[in-house]
């Protein structure tokens, strides 16, 4: 039987993930001058999800988001000394860099282990929650774009395209992955926020 590989743009969309957070008040004000609500989240992300909230205008963040390796707790020298609890035998791991352009507008540039990917983001805050009489809820965009470094794999002398005719062969367009995100966040309490996290995925 010949063996197919079709590759085609998917989408998929989250219309129902849902993110929320207990927050602790901290000692700063959460209301700027024109009665916007502030620290919706603490931060730009949570765990491994995006929040409405951005970088502040000249600020620069190292972000590093690691997935930890197998450990062995019964072999104290192994896991620990050896492995420094996991962090040397990684599943993956991802360094990013995000600038703000301005209150409202951050770029950033990440590298992830897995595939070797490279990839460059935007987000911006379009509505700011309103404490008084104003906007219920917050609203970012968030868009990011990946491009995969690695080798493509060999491919077999039985794969085609989805004509069934034309032998497959990579391109240099099935490097790239596409990523966008309509983020609505609500701050309930100095202790409670809600976010909705609508998105598309398109990968190559």
């Amino acid at each position: 039987m010949t063996n197919q590989k079709v590759f085609k743009p998917y989408i998929i969309f989250a219309l129902l993930m849902f993110c929320a957070s207990f927050i602790y008040a901290q000692e700063e004000e959460f209301f700027e001058e024109d009665d916007s609500v502030t620290n919706v989240f603490n931060y730009g992300m949570l765990v491994n999800v995006q929040t409405t909230e951005t970088v502040r205008k000249g600020a620069f963040e190292l972000r590093i988001l690691h997935r930890f390796g197998e450990l062995d707790l019964t072999d104290f020298k192994s896991s620990v000394v050896d492995e420094f609890l996991g962090f040397d035998g990684s599943a993956n791991i991802r360094f990013g860099f995000h600038f703000g352009i301005s209150d409202n507008f951050q770029i950033g540039i990440g590298r992830t282990k897995i595939s070797k990917v490279f990839d460059f983001e935007g987000k911006y805050k379009l509505i700011k929650q309103k404490e008084f009489g104003g906007t219920p809820f917050s609203a970012t965009l968030y868009f990011n774009t990946a491009v995969s470094t690695r080798s493509f794999p060999e491919v077999g002398p039985n794969e085609f395209f989805d004509d069934l005719e034309t032998p497959f062969e990579y391109k240099f367009s099935h490097r790239f992955t596409y990523n966008m995100q309509f983020l609505v966040s609500r701050k309930f309490s100095d202790k409670f926020s809600l976010e909705l996290n609508p998105g598309i995925l398109v990968k190559n």
